[in-house]
């Protein structure tokens, strides 16, 4: 079972959560698939449609909580500033970062214990975790920039591999040096990331992009191409889906940002096709459901908003299109079996799109001083909308009418609101 979200906490600018501080909590409910939240770039969500046990989590003021789904009433909680977090089946893992040192945690999720930890480089440490391994790039303390496979079960490295020979020495570049390695997607094979190489001269630095893929079991090269898109800014999310590597990307030069959606041949990196998306990708709330990828971005200029894609993970067929009117932006979406579901920043507005469709079915306003950039929590059955004061407002997913609500305990930070997630 895996289900997924993204967190970032952060502080209150221009009347809004900071993205860039934040974490966020990204999506995706129902009954089985994978729960994340994570610092900076997005991590996608795969939803199962299989019914398991719900479980709600909260964030409030760097405090993780787990709550009965009933009474909400917390069951554990775990307290740090936390980058990131992933249920798989009965485990939790979460990093939290103190200074500039970072500690990977893999946690009962019924009784929120300890059941191995892990103390990481000086880097934010952003994992995948994928057919019983951890994943995560790391940057050496001699300067090397690494993949390791950690064991999910016991936490014991599997292998690190080594990107290049090369690496920084205090201010000086030595060349080539591999730097910014992105992982992307994962399956029971292999490993997939993206990694800058500079190579430097006396008079300019060159930067170019290689795409790669890794053994799952040993952590060996299967394959190394060049990026065939140029001035690539934005390595996305992907997936594996019957031996097709979806993933999304941004690109910019001096006159626009442009999104894709590419599929490339998992076995041999060889890039399949490649499709344009109406602005640069929004790096969160990407999301393979029921054979589904929904993805949304960030239009720019005088068409400026939101939009949300959903396509077909077998061909890589369009589905259907959104384009959300407000010209103010929206959040990234959540999206369940029943119901798509963001938040306009403008009129405090929640909207819940049809998921076969993307159809809008009905809206919600509600007032908020501060501009919510994450969108509401949902399963099947309910939605719930973070308010002021610690609320979580509760609606039915059918209808957007409110049918209760209740109080997340701890301290009120009236710059920030609760982040709920309910898997």
């Amino acid at each position: 079972m895996k289900q997924a979200f993204t967190y970032k906490e952060g502080s209150s600018r221009a009347r809004r959560l900071n993205l860039a501080v934040a974490v966020i909590f990204v999506l995706l409910l129902v009954g089985s698939a994978v729960l994340m939240f994570r610092l900076a770039p997005n991590r996608q969500s795969i939803v199962s449609s299989a019914p398991k046990e719900k479980m709600m989590f909260a964030i409030a003021n760097g405090t993780l909580y787990r709550l009965n789904m009933k009474t909400h009433k917390p069951l554990w909680h775990i307290t740090g500033t936390i980058q990131f977090g992933e249920l798989v089946d009965t485990t939790y893992y979460v990093v939290t970062m103190n200074g500039n040192s970072t500690r990977l945690y893999a946690l009962d999720v019924t009784s929120g214990k300890i059941r191995w930890q892990v103390d990481g480089p000086n880097n934010v440490i952003v994992p995948m975790i994928s057919n019983n391994h951890v994943y995560f790039s790391s940057l050496t303390k001699d300067g090397y920039l690494t993949v390791v496979a950690l064991d999910s079960a016991s936490g014991a490295k599997k292998w690190e591999h080594r990107l290049g020979d090369k690496k920084a020495r205090g201010e000086k570049i030595s060349s080539p040096m591999r730097t910014n390695f992105h992982l992307t997607a994962a399956s029971d094979q292999a490993v997939y990331g993206e990694f800058s190489t500079i190579n430097s001269d006396k008079s300019k630095l060159n930067v170019s992009k290689q795409r790669i893929a890794l053994n799952a079991q040993n952590g060996n090269q299967l394959w190394q191409k060049n990026e065939e898109i140029p001035n690539i800014i934005d390595d996305g999310t992907g997936f594996v889906v019957d031996g097709i590597l979806y993933v999304e990307k941004s690109s910019s030069d001096s006159s626009k940002q442009q999104g894709y959606f590419i599929a490339y041949d998992a076995a041999s990196g060889k890039q399949l096709w490649s499709k344009q998306l109406d602005g640069p990708i929004s790096r969160f709330g990407t999301t393979l459901l029921n054979g589904v990828i929904y993805l949304n971005t960030n239009r720019l200029g005088q068409q400026r908003g939101n939009s949300i894609y959903a396509f077909s993970a077998k061909d890589g067929s369009q589905l259907w299109y959104y384009q959300d009117a407000s010209t103010s932006g929206t959040s990234y979406p959540t999206v369940t079996e029943n119901g798509i579901y963001i938040n306009r920043y403008a009129g405090q507005t929640l909207v819940a799109l049809d998921t076969a469709t993307g159809k809008v079915r009905w809206t919600y306003k509600f007032k908020d001083d501060v501009t919510i950039e994450y969108p509401p929590s949902a399963d099947n059955d309910n939605v719930y909308l973070s308010l002021p004061n610690n609320v979580i407002q509760i609606l039915w997913a059918s209808s957007g009418k409110p049918i209760g609500s209740f109080k997340v305990g701890g301290k009120v930070d009236p710059n920030n609101r609760v982040m709920l997630h309910v898997v």
